[in-house]
C-alpha cells in the first residue's frame, strides 16, 4: 500500500516538473519576440545608452558609484550593478539586456508557482496564479522595458524571501532567518517596491499558515520593518533630490485621495481585462467628474466589505484583496511621484493578490459540479490564450520609441508625453511641419513642458524661423534652467547662425558645466566644429571617446576634427577605430579618405573614397573627393 502511494507521489512530482519545464519554455517563446526590440528614448538613456558608469562595467569605482548615486531619482544599487554585468559581457546589445529581464520574469513565474504550492498546499492553485502572472500583458512593461530591470529583480529576491520564510515558519532555523533577511535586503537594493513584504508575511501567518503566536509574529518581523522604513526614507530623499516628488502636475491632497480609489479600480480592470495598455497614462485620465469619483470609492469599499463578509467561508478573498490593495499603497498616488496617473509596471507584484482570488475561485467552482467543470475547462484555456495573444501584440508595440508612443497616443487622451516623443521622432526624420503640430498639441495640454519647447525650437531653427526658435529655446531654459544641455547646445547653434558668437560660446560653456555624459560631450564637440573651433571641439570629442569606448560616432567625429585642425596623422587611428566598430559607415570612410589625402597617401585615399561610394552610391561628397584625387593624379 505504502509503495503504491509512493509511486503515485513520484508520478505527480514528475508531472509537476514536466509542467514547470513546459511553462518556462512557453515564457521564453512568448517573450522571444524581444529579439527585434530596441532601446527606447524614455529612461533608457539615463540607465544605459548615455550612462558611462554603467557602460564601463564592473569596477570598484563604479560599484561605489552605484551605492552612492541618486541618479534617475532612485536608490537601487543592485539594479545598477546588474546593468554593469550585462554591459561587461555584451556591451550595449539591447537583446542581451532584454533577455536578462525575460529570464528574471521566467524565474519569477516559477518561483511564484512554488510559493503558492508551498503555502496553499495545492499545485493547481500555484499553476493558475503563475499562468495569470506570466502571460498577462499588463506585465509586458516590467519585462520588455530595459529600464524596469529593477521591477523583475526586486520581485525575484522578494519571492525567494517568501519561500525562505515559509521554510523558516516550519523549522525556526536561525540560518534560514538570516538568509531571509539577506534576500529582503537584496530586494530593497533592487527597488523599494516591496517595502510591504512584512505585511504579506503577517497575512500569511494568519492564513493559511495559522500561526497565532503574536509575540513571535511581530518580533521576527521587526528587523524587516526597520529595513522597510529605512528604504522608504532613502527613496523619498532620492526622489526629492531628483525632482520626482515635486511633480509637474500640481494635485491637491483631497484630489489625490479620490484619485487613489479611481486608480485602484483602473488597476483591477487593467489586470483582469487588459486593454489599451501603454507606457504613460496622463494624470488627466484620473480626474473624473465628482459623481464618478465617488462611485469609484463606493465600488472599492463594497468590494472590501464583500471580502470581509466572505472571510470565514472564503478566506482567500480577503487575503488576495489585502495583498492587492496593501502592496499598491506605496505607488497609489497619495504621495504623487511623477506625472502619471497609474503605471502598468506598478501591478507586477500587487496583481498576485487578484490572481490568488481568481485561482481559488476557479478551483472552488470546478469542484462543485460537472457543469462548472465543463465551462471552466473551456474558459480557463481561452482566457490564458487570449492573454498570450495580447502579450505578443503588446511586446511588438515596445519594438522602438516610434511604435511605443504612437500606440500610447492612440489609446489615451491628452497624452502630451506621447505627443512630444512622436514629435522628436518626426524631427529626426526632417518632418518638421508635422513635428511642430504635435509639439503645439502637447503645449496646449501642458504649456510649461520644457521638452516640447526644446523640440519646437529645434524644428523652427531647421526651418530658418530663427525668432520663433529663439523664443522657444528661451522658454525651455526658463522652465528648466539646470540640467538642460541639449537645449543650450541647439540654442548656441542658433546664436552662432545669428553671428552672436560670444553668446553661443557662453551657452556651450553652460551646457558643459552640467553633468557630463558622452552624448553631451559629443554634441558640444559637433557644435564647436560647426563654429570652426576645431581645437576646442577636439577636447570634448576626446572626453566622449574616453567615456564610451564602443560607440563609433565620437571616434569618427574626433578623427574629422583632428583632420580639419591639420592633424591628420593623429586622426587616422580614431577613424580606423570607428570603422572597426561600425564597418558599414560611408561617412567614416569619407573622413578617412580626407585624412589620407592630407598626409599624401593617395592609394589609401582612393580606397577609402571607393568604399564610401560602394556603401552609399548616392554619397555626393565622397564622389567629389574621389574625382578630386583622380584629377590630382592626372595632373601629376
Amino acid at each position: 500500500m505504502n509503495t503504491t502511494i509512493q509511486k503515485l507521489h513520484y508520478r505527480d512530482v514528475n508531472w509537476q516538473k514536466i509542467i514547470m519545464l513546459v511553462f518556462a519554455i512557453s515564457i521564453l517563446v512568448l517573450y522571444g519576440r524581444v529579439y527585434f526590440n530596441q532601446f527606447i528614448v524614455y529612461d533608457d538613456p539615463g540607465y544605459l545608452t548615455q550612462n558611462t558608469n554603467v557602460q564601463q562595467g564592473i569596477t570598484i569605482k563604479n560599484i561605489k558609484w552605484a551605492f552612492s548615486t541618486f541618479e534617475m531619482a532612485n536608490w537601487h544599487p543592485l539594479t545598477w550593478i546588474s546593468y554593469m554585468v550585462v554591459c561587461q559581457v555584451w556591451g550595449l546589445n539591447p537583446f542581451a539586456h532584454l533577455f536578462t529581464n525575460v529570464l528574471f520574469h521566467m524565474a519569477n513565474s516559477i518561483l511564484l508557482l512554488l510559493v503558492c504550492q508551498r503555502v496553499f498546499g495545492r499545485f493547481s492553485i500555484g499553476l493558475i496564479v503563475a499562468l495569470c502572472f506570466a502571460f498577462n500583458p499588463v506585465h509586458v512593461e516590467s519585462v520588455v522595458w530595459i529600464s524596469e530591470r529593477k521591477d523583475v529583480m526586486s520581485v525575484f529576491f522578494g519571492l525567494l524571501c517568501l519561500l525562505t520564510y515559509i521554510s523558516y515558519t516550519k523549522t525556526h532555523s536561525k540560518k534560514l532567518y538570516i538568509i531571509m533577511l539577506i534576500l529582503y535586503i537584496l530586494s530593497l537594493l533592487s527597488k523599494p517596491m516591496l517595502v510591504t513584504l512584512p505585511f504579506i508575511m503577517f497575512m500569511l501567518d494568519i492564513w493559511p499558515l495559522s500561526r497565532f503566536q503574536v509575540k513571535a509574529m511581530i518580533t521576527e518581523k521587526i528587523p524587516m520593518i526597520i529595513l522597510s522604513i529605512g528604504s522608504c526614507i532613502i527613496t523619498y530623499f532620492a526622489q526629492s533630490t531628483g525632482g520626482a516628488v515635486v511633480t509637474i502636475v500640481n494635485v491637491p491632497l483631497s484630489m489625490r485621495f479620490l484619485s487613489a480609489f479611481v486608480s485602484y479600480l483602473r488597476y483591477i480592470t487593467k489586470i483582469l481585462w487588459p486593454r489599451d495598455l501603454c507606457i504613460f497614462y496622463p494624470y488627466a485620465e484620473n480626474t473624473l467628474p465628482m459623481n464618478q469619483s465617488i462611485l469609484a470609492v463606493l465600488i472599492i469599499v463594497v468590494l472590501f466589505c464583500v471580502a470581509i463578509y466572505c472571510m470565514r467561508k472564503y478566506p482567500y478573498a480577503i487575503f488576495g484583496w489585502c495583498w492587492f490593495t496593501g502592496t499598491l499603497v506605496p505607488v497609489i498616488g497619495i504621495v504623487q511621484v511623477g506625472a502619471q496617473s497609474i503605471a502598468d509596471r506598478y501591478t507586477y507584484f500587487p496583481s498576485i493578490g487578484l490572481y490568488i482570488i481568481l485561482a481559488f475561485g476557479f478551483i472552488s467552482l470546478w469542484e462543485r459540479n460537472w457543469i462548472f467543470k465543463a465551462v471552466l475547462t473551456v474558459f480557463i484555456p481561452v482566457y490564458i490564450c487570449n492573454h498570450c495573444n495580447l502579450t505578443w501584440n503588446q511586446i511588438d508595440y515596445w519594438k522602438n520609441s516610434k511604435t511605443l508612443f504612437s500606440h500610447a497616443a492612440s489609446v489615451t487622451r491628452g497624452n502630451y508625453v506621447a505627443f512630444i516623443n512622436i514629435a522628436a521622432n518626426l524631427a529626426t526624420e526632417s518632418n518638421y511641419d508635422l513635428a511642430i503640430a504635435y509639439c503645439e498639441h502637447a503645449l496646449r495640454i501642458f504649456p510649461d513642458y520644457s521638452d516640447a519647447h526644446t523640440t519646437l525650437g529645434y524644428c523652427f531653427f531647421k526651418k530658418e524661423m530663427l525668432d520663433k526658435a529663439e523664443n522657444h529655446f528661451q522658454r525651455s531654459l526658463k522652465i528648466k534652467p539646470d540640467n538642460n544641455p541639449y537645449t543650450r547646445i541647439n540654442f548656441a547653434l542658433l546664436l552662432y547662425k545669428q553671428k552672436r558668437v560670444d553668446e553661443a560660446l557662453a551657452e556651450l560653456n553652460k551646457a558643459a558645466a552640467g553633468q557630463k555624459n558622452p552624448v553631451v560631450c559629443d554634441q558640444i564637440g559637433l557644435a564647436l566644429s560647426h563654429m570652426q573651433k576645431y581645437n576646442e571641439s577636439i577636447v570634448y570629442f576626446r572626453d566622449a571617446v574616453q567615456m564610451i569606448k564602443h560607440d563609433a560616432g565620437p571616434y569618427n567625429n574626433l578623427g574629422r576634427a583632428l583632420t580639419l585642425a591639420g592633424q591628420a596623422d593623429l586622426a587616422i587611428p580614431y577613424l580606423k577605430k570607428s570603422l572597426d566598430i561600425q564597418p558599414g559607415n560611408p561617412i567614416a570612410y569619407n573622413n578617412l579618405g580626407l585624412a589620407m589625402m592630407q598626409i599624401g597617401d593617395i592609394e589609401e585615399a582612393l580606397y577609402a573614397f571607393g568604399q564610401a561610394i560602394k556603401l552609399d552610391p548616392n554619397y555626393a561628397k565622397a564622389r567629389e573627393n574621389l574625382y578630386a584625387v583622380i584629377k590630382h593624379i592626372c595632373q601629376d
